[in-house]
C-alpha cells in the first residue's frame, strides 16, 4: 500500500475580449458525415485555411462566425470564431476542395470561392459582409442562438434548435467544434491541450481516453442543450481539469404546465446512425417534474491505409511495408434521466435528478499487412483480427439546493453527488503469417477479459457575490472520494481452450481523497474582461 499527499496552490488568470452582441442568424445545414479516416506515413496531409472576415470599409469584424464546409454539397466541417482583428484560422484540415461562410451580428452572410486544400497553406486574404440597414415601420424580431457564442470564460456551441441536433451523438457535435480534435479515438484536444476533463451539467465525470471516446458516441445530440468548451478553466474548476474542460448541458424545459417531445433521426454515412429520443416536463407553482429517454443505433467505419518505405544510410531503398485496416463499430445505447425541483420558497429550490447511460460497443477490425523488397516483391503478409465485445454502465444521483439572496445575483448552491461507472470488455486478438505463395507459416490467438469500476463521492458548496451590474466575487469549497478498481486478465488461447498468462495480468485498486477551496474575483469592461482568482487543493491517495 502506497499513501501519497500533495498540495496544490492553483491562481489563474483571464484577460478575454467579448463581443458585447451576439448573432441573431442561424444557417442550417443538413450534415451527412462519412465516418472513414485514411492516413499516409508518407506525406503531409493536411494544411491551415486562414484569412480575415471585414466590413464594407475594410474593417475586421471581431468574433465573427466562420464555418468550413465541404465544397461537393456544403456540409459542415467545423467552426471558429475571429479573434479582436477580424482573423481565423482552420488548423490541420485535410487536403481536398472547401467554402468558408462568414456571419455576424448585424451583417449578412458570405461565402467563399472555393479553395482547394493541397500542399500548403491557404491564406483566403478576406471574407466581406455587409451591414444590415433595411429599416421597416413595424417589425417582430425571431431571434435564434449562433451555433457558436463567446462568453467571459468560454466558447459555448448551442447544440438544440441547430441542424446538429438531428442524427449525431455528442462526439460528432465535438469533431465540428471550434478548437476541438479527436486524437484517433482516443484522447480529445482542446486548443491543442489533451486531458481534457468531461463535466455533465457541471458535475466532473471521471472518464478519459478510449473510455470518454465510447461515452460520447452513446450519446444523442438531440438530448443536448449546448457544450461549454473551457480552454483555460478559473480557479473554481478543480486543478486536474487545467487542459481544458467539456461541459454538456442537457435540455430542461422551463414552460408552465405539461409540454413534451418527441424526435426521430437518422444519420447517414457509409453506415446509418438512427436514434430516437423523447423528453417531458410537468411545472406546477410548487415543483417540476423532468425526464427523457433516448435509444441510438449508429454504426461507426474507420479505415487506415500506411504506407511506408525504409532506406539505409545511403538512402537507397530498402523495403517497403503497406498496411491496409478495415473497422466496424456498431453501437448500442440507451439514455435515460429523471429530475424533481421542489420550491421550498420563491427565493429556494431543492433538487434531485438521477441517470443512466447502457450501451453495448461491438468492434470487428481486420488489418492486412504486406512487406516487400526494393524490388517490390512480397517477403511476408500478416493478417490481424480483433473482436471486442464492450458492455458499459454510467449512472449517477445528485441532490441539490440553491437559493438566491436577491435579484443582483447573490446566491448560494449545495451539491451531492454519486457516480458509478462499470465497463466489461472482452476481446479475441488472432494473428496469421503468410509467405508469398500464401502459405501460412505462424498463427497466434489471445484473448484479454477486463472488468473496471470507478465511484466518485463529493460534497461542494459554491456563493456568488456580486458588486453592480459587471464585477462579482465567487468563493466555495468541494470535497470528493474517487475509487478505482480494474481487473485485466489476458488468455493464450490453444486449440480453443484457455490458458492464463499470469505475466500480463494485472489488479488495479487506487483511491483518491481531494478537498479544495477556491476564491474568484472577475470585473466586465466594455471591450474586455478579466478574473483573477487563486485554487488550493490537498490530495490524499492510496493505492
Amino acid at each position: 500500500m502506497v499513501r501519497t499527499q500533495k498540495y496544490n496552490f492553483l491562481p489563474t488568470y483571464h484577460f478575454t475580449f467579448q463581443n458585447i452582441s451576439m448573432n441573431k442568424y442561424s444557417i442550417a445545414i443538413v450534415i451527412f458525415s462519412l465516418n472513414i479516416w485514411t492516413i499516409s506515413a508518407q506525406l503531409v496531409s493536411s494544411s491551415k485555411i486562414l484569412g480575415t472576415v471585414k466590413n464594407e470599409l475594410g474593417e475586421g469584424i471581431d468574433f465573427a462566425n466562420v464555418s468550413l464546409h465541404h465544397a461537393k454539397d456544403s456540409s459542415l466541417v467545423t467552426t471558429t470564431l475571429t479573434d479582436e482583428r477580424g482573423n481565423f484560422s482552420f488548423d490541420e484540415i485535410n487536403y481536398g476542395k472547401y467554402l468558408l461562410l462568414a456571419t455576424s451580428l448585424g451583417h449578412g452572410s458570405s461565402w467563399s470561392e472555393v479553395l482547394v486544400n493541397h500542399n500548403s497553406d491557404i491564406d483566403q486574404h478576406s471574407l466581406v459582409i455587409q451591414k444590415l440597414t433595411t429599416a421597416l415601420q413595424e417589425v417582430t424580431v425571431s431571434a435564434l442562438k449562433p451555433l457558436v457564442e463567446r462568453k467571459l470564460d468560454r466558447l459555448v456551441v448551442n447544440v438544440e434548435n441547430s441542424i446538429l441536433s438531428t442524427g449525431n451523438t455528442v462526439l460528432d457535435v465535438l469533431q465540428k467544434s471550434p478548437g476541438v480534435a479527436v486524437q484517433q479515438e482516443s484522447s480529445i484536444n482542446l486548443k491543442g491541450k489533451s486531458g481534457v476533463i468531461l463535466m455533465i451539467d457541471g458535475k466532473p465525470s471521471p472518464l478519459s481516453g478510449a473510455d470518454l471516446i465510447a461515452y460520447l458516441k452513446s450519446i444523442p445530440s438531440s438530448l443536448v442543450k449546448q457544450i461549454d468548451l473551457i480552454s483555460n478553466p478559473s480557479s473554481k474548476y478543480d486543478a486536474a481539469g487545467n487542459a481544458g474542460i467539456i461541459d454538456i448541458r442537457f435540455k430542461k424545459d422551463q414552460k408552465m404546465g405539461l409540454n413534451g417531445s418527441l424526435n426521430l433521426s437518422v444519420g447517414q454515412g457509409v453506415y446509418p446512425k438512427p436514434s430516437a429520443s423523447t423528453n417531458f416536463n410537468f411545472r406546477e407553482a410548487k415543483y417540476n417534474i423532468f425526464g427523457s429517454y433516448a435509444h441510438s443505433l449508429p454504426i461507426y467505419l474507420t479505415r487506415f491505409f500506411i504506407n511506408r518505405k525504409f532506406f539505409d544510410s545511403s538512402k537507397k531503398l530498402e523495403s517497403t511495408f503497406v498496411q491496409n485496416s478495415f473497422i466496424k463499430q456498431p453501437i448500442t445505447s440507451d439514455n435515460a434521466r429523471l429530475g424533481l425541483d421542489y420550491f421550498l420558497g420563491k427565493k429556494t429550490i431543492v433538487g434531485f435528478l438521477v441517470t443512466g447511460n447502457w450501451s453495448e460497443h461491438k468492434r470487428n477490425g481486420r488489418t492486412i499487412s504486406d512487406i516487400s523488397d526494393a524490388e517490390n516483391r512480397k517477403q511476408y503478409s500478416t493478417q490481424n483480427l480483433i473482436l471486442m465485445t464492450e458492455n458499459r454502465f454510467n449512472g449517477a444521483a445528485n441532490i441539490n439546493l440553491k437559493h438566491t439572496f436577491n435579484d443582483e445575483g447573490q446566491e448560494l448552491t449545495f451539491d451531492i453527488d454519486y457516480g458509478k461507472y462499470n465497463a466489461a470488455t472482452n476481446q479475441d486478438i488472432s494473428n496469421r503469417y503468410f509467405l508469398p505463395d500464401g502459405m501460412q507459416t505462424a498463427f497466434s490467438n489471445l484473448y484479454t477479459a477486463q472488468n473496471g469500476g470507478i465511484s466518485v463521492k463529493s460534497v461542494k458548496a459554491d456563493y456568488t457575490m456580486p458588486f453592480g451590474k459587471s464585477s462579482k466575487l465567487e468563493f466555495g469549497g468541494k470535497s470528493s472520494v474517487v475509487s478505482t478498481d480494474n481487473a485485466v486478465n489476458f488468455y493464450n488461447v490453444i486449440d480453443q481452450q484457455l490458458f492464463p498468462d499470469s505475466a500480463n495480468t494485472n489488479h488495479f485498486i487506487y483511491k483518491e481523497n481531494i478537498n479544495a477551496f477556491y476564491a474568484l474575483a472577475s470585473k466586465e469592461y466594455a471591450k474586455y474582461d478579466v478574473q483573477l482568482g487563486l485554487r488550493m487543493e490537498h490530495t490524499n491517495t492510496q493505492g
